[in-house]
């Protein structure tokens, strides 16, 4: 039995070295390929495991004079993994933060560089457009002065666009002068013949404008009002249009009243009588009220005319009269629109 137990504990204890010296050397691998993008990182790996090696974890426990608890030794290992993962991401954080800046700063100076290549052109160029000029002065303003002569307001362009900048001549800017104004007359002279144009084009569109069609005709009066100001003729037919445009406009409008008014009468007239049997209710109620025998009256008919102010409303029924005999009446009395009572016609 004795036998048996220093056989086994042994081989147990071998197993869990070879173990521990498995992990001791996965961190310091990890460590190492950790160590290419954060040395620190790396460092701390390869540290932890080295101490959780059998060879030195023993000695420290010697030193310790501790025992070897499993857990002890995969805190460490757990520890490892985390403060170094804590680390890494630490350290690679402040490397991107400081390639950030590095790289803003290279932006700056690269911006800075070309502002200074851009000037130097520009600056070089200039220089080369006043050594030009200085050489060929004189063709330079021949040339100039031929496509202002001409009319040429391409190449005087030109020519004002290359030197206008560089060079302070006199004779250049006499010649400049003259080009502006040449510009002026020409864009004076395209204004009028669009103005012309324009005119012709809106004469051409009162061929087709019917007498009644007010507003196509004020339109295009209206324009010509304002691109020929002084043509009387234009304004007349301007105010004769819109005066007839506004007079068919309150025609439309009194008609429109008119209708209203009279559907509006109508319906009020409508309203005082029965829809069942066409009788005017408040002249039928008076009728019934001055009967005999208002129980036996009959309605036959009810007529009216309407007087425009009043209407005059004739009903025709039959009822008893003070002998007890059936006999047929008309009563004829004047309402005013709104339905009141205003008088019996004998």
């Amino acid at each position: 039995m004795a036998n048996s137990t220093s056989v086994t504990a042994p081989q147990s204890f071998s197993e869990l070295n070879h173990l521990w010296w498995v992990v001791a050397f996965a961190l310091v691998v990890f460590g190492g390929k950790v160590a290419l993008e954060s040395w620190i990182a790396g460092l701390m790996l390869i540290g932890f495991g080295a101490v959780v090696s059998p060879y030195v974890f023993a000695r420290i426990l010697a030193w310790l004079s501790a025992n070897d608890p499993l857990q002890i030794r995969v805190a460490v290992v757990l520890f490892a993994l985390a403060s170094s993962t804590y680390v890494f991401y630490q350290h690679t954080a402040r490397i991107d933060a400081d390639a950030a800046e590095a790289s803003r700063i290279q932006s700056i100076a690269d911006a800075l560089a070309d502002e200074a290549k851009r000037v130097a052109e520009a600056e070089a160029k200039l220089n080369a457009t006043k050594s030009y000029f200085a050489e060929h002065r004189t063709a330079v303003l021949a040339e100039f002065t031929a496509a202002v002569d001409s009319k040429n307001l391409t190449t005087a362009q030109v020519i004002r666009d290359r030197f206008i900048v560089a060079i302070q001549d006199p004779d250049f800017d006499l010649i400049l002068n003259r080009f502006v104004d040449l510009k002026e007359e020409v864009a004076l002279a395209e204004a009028e013949k669009a103005r012309r144009a324009r005119v012709a084009e809106l004469i051409g569109q009162l061929t087709s404008v019917g007498a009644m069609d007010y507003d196509k005709a004020i339109t295009i009066y209206g324009e010509l009002v304002t691109l020929e100001p002084a043509n009387k003729s234009y304004q007349q037919k301007l105010e004769r249009f819109t005066r007839a445009r506004d007079a068919l406009a309150a025609k439309e409008a009194a008609a429109l009243a008119a209708a209203t008014a009279k559907a509006e009468h109508r319906q009020k007239i409508e309203e005082q009588f029965s829809g069942y049997d066409g009788s005017h209710r408040k002249f039928e109620r008076l009728i019934k009220q001055a009967m005999n025998d208002p129980d036996s009256y009959d309605h036959v008919e009810t007529k009216y005319i309407d007087k425009g102010s009043f209407i005059r409303v004739f009903c025709t029924f039959r009822g008893k009269n003070a002998f007890g005999g059936l006999v047929k009446n008309t009563k004829v009395a004047d309402f005013s629109i709104g339905g009141e009572f205003l008088r019996e016609i004998e």
